[in-house]
Formats: structure tokens, sequence, C-alpha cells
């Protein structure tokens, strides 16, 4: 009974991807991006149009799923690595994510994106149809875009707060981060949960708003020593508060 025990317990999980037929002998990646750097974790060919991978994930993380074919980039899908059986479906030029809890919670965020991409896409297009002298016409193109954009921004705002100690909320924060305030973004940080801030992109985004809290107008300048041309040890204190512009 103790053998069987401790084999439930493994952090297990499976990852199926099901993809059209076409796709046979293509490859399907499992890959981290934290920041700009990209890491291939696994990868496994199609066969019968699925790949399949099983592994072990003692704490849940968010990875994108890669599918390539003669080169190319077919599609890239976020899923959650977490224990249990986790299936992603691609057909029609939409991914569907399920099978465990966070996946769920992901997919829904996910059908939120999938909504609005295709109107991007359709305004992007009109707006380079458009000749460049028709400047009404590409201005009210341009208002359309940022009306929905700033839409989306507030639904996935919302699904942030609503998911603040799981990964599904970690993607969508990663997702739009840059297009918030410092402040936003700090205030995010400091509802989240443990989960939520373990997370490498988080703590990389929490360093950051640290690091430009500690130099904001108000804050205590950090003290530091060097050598002065005649080669004396001076210190930054021993200049700052005398009237004077310190350039360091």
């Amino acid at each position: 009974a103790a053998l069987i025990f401790c084999s439930c317990q493994k952090n297990e999980y499976t990852l199926t991807v099901n993809v059209p037929n076409e796709y046979d002998g293509a490859t399907v990646y499992i890959a981290q991006q934290v920041g700009r750097d990209i890491t291939f974790i696994d990868s496994v060919l199609v066969a019968n149009g699925t790949g399949a991978f099983t592994g072990e994930k003692d704490i849940a993380d968010y990875y994108s799923i890669v599918l390539v074919k003669d080169k190319k980039r077919t599609f890239v899908a976020p899923v959650v690595l977490e224990k249990g059986e986790i299936n992603v479906v691609y057909a029609n030029n939409i991914a569907t994510i399920s099978g465990t809890k966070s996946n769920d919670i992901l997919q829904k965020y996910l059908e939120i994106e999938q909504h609005y991409n295709p109107i991007f896409e359709e305004l992007l297009t009109a707006y380079f149809k458009t000749e460049e002298n028709d400047v009404e016409k590409r201005h009210m193109i341009e208002t359309q875009y940022d009306v929905l954009e700033k839409e989306l921004n507030t639904k996935t705002l919302d699904f942030i707060n609503e998911n603040l100690n799981n990964m599904a909320g970690v993607y969508a924060f990663v997702q739009i981060y840059r297009s918030l305030s410092d402040e936003e973004q700090a205030n995010i940080i400091a509802s989240a949960g443990e989960t939520f801030l373990a997370q490498t992109n988080i703590v990389n985004i929490a360093e950051r708003l640290e690091r430009i809290s500690n130099v904001d107008i108000g804050q205590k300048f950090a003290d530091m020593q060097m050598k002065n041309p005649q080669g004396e040890e001076v210190r930054l204190s021993d200049f700052v508060g005398q009237g004077k512009y310190v350039v360091v």
C-alpha cells in the first residue's frame, strides 16, 4: 500500500497535441520564454495527427507549444505543465487547451484573445490597404483599433485579478504588462499570491519595479565609493546636499 501511495503522489503529466493529419512528420516543441530568451524543453514528431509528451513537474508553470513543419512555424499555443492529463487540439487555425484546472482556466483567456485577434487583423489589413492620403479613413481605423485594444486590456485585467494565484493569471499578465503603467503593474503584484509571484517572469518584473522605486524622486540615493582623478577615495555622500549638481 505504501508503494502505491508513493507512485500516486508523483507530479506526472501527459501532454497530447492533436493536429490535422496533414501535419504528420511535423515537429511539436515545448518551449519556455523568460524575458527575451527562449529555451526548447522537449520535442516529438507528429504521427497519425498526434504528438505526445510525458514528464514530471513539481511546480506548475506555463510554456508554449510550437508546431513546426518544413521549417515553418504553424502555430504557437500556451499551456500550463502540471500534474494530470493535458490536451491541446489545433483545428481551423485555433488551438484549444483542456484537461487540468489551470489549463481549463487558461482556455477562458484564450477565448477572449481568439475573439479579438481576427478583428485586429481585419483592421490592420484595412489600414494598409487604405491610401496614405486618405487621412480620415486611416484615422477612423486607428480609433477603432485603440477602442478594441482598451476593451481587450480591460477584460484581460479583469481576468488577471480573478486569477492572482495561478499560471493562467501569470500568462495573461505577461501578455499585457508592457501596456500597463508601473503603478498598475505594482498593484497587481502586491495583490498576487505565492504561486503567481514565484514565476520567473514575474520575479523579473517585480525586481525591475523595485529598482525603479529605489531611484524614484524623493527616494534616498544609493551611496557609493570610488576614486577621484587624484586617486583619493570619495563617497557620493561627500558631495550630495551641498547645493551643486552631482554627475555620476
